[in-house]
């Protein structure tokens, strides 16, 4: 599987584990697409065993140019994930219905319950397609200010 380059995962709801370090040995991957399947990605830095892939697997993959995920915690997210990198991408944090098909840069965030951290944020200025949904005592109108929205068409 390492010279793998696309893998489509999705819609596949039954998919609960991917064990850690599966994914970054794919060194070939350039389009991963687990939307609406597989969504419970450990949360980098815990003291707990991992029992799930991370999404920071996906970081040292430098031929990664599409991508298509859903998290259900904002916490999943990496800092060193540059989505600005990719070509397309659909990033869903909380659940929502996913396109899964990538064509343009989506960001999705709903039910988010913690403020949104810098990592996420960073990721601002690529965004052409921004989601937001009953995000919960968050006021994400000062930081859109200051990350930029230069690129977004849909809000």
């Amino acid at each position: 599987l390492s010279n793998l380059k696309l893998l489509d995962l999705s819609f596949c709801q039954y998919l609960q584990t991917i064990p850690p370090n599966v994914i970054s040995r794919l060194s070939q991957l350039e389009e991963p697409y687990m939307g609406g399947s597989f969504h419970r990605w450990a949360i980098e830095g815990t003291k707990e065993e991992r029992t799930n892939a991370c999404l920071s697997e996906l970081i040292p993959l430098l031929r990664l140019t599409i991508l298509c995920v859903e998290l259900e915690n904002i916490a999943c997210f990496p800092k060193g994930l540059l989505l600005h990198k990719l070509l397309k991408f659909e990033v869903t944090i909380g659940h929502d219905s996913i396109k899964c098909y990538p064509n343009s840069n989506r960001l999705c965030l709903r039910e988010i319950k913690t403020p949104i951290p810098n990592e996420v944020k960073n990721q601002f200025q690529s965004i052409e397609e921004l989601t937001l949904f009953c995000l919960e005592e968050i006021n994400i109108i000062p930081d859109l200010d200051i990350w930029g929205l230069n690129s977004l068409r849909y809000l």
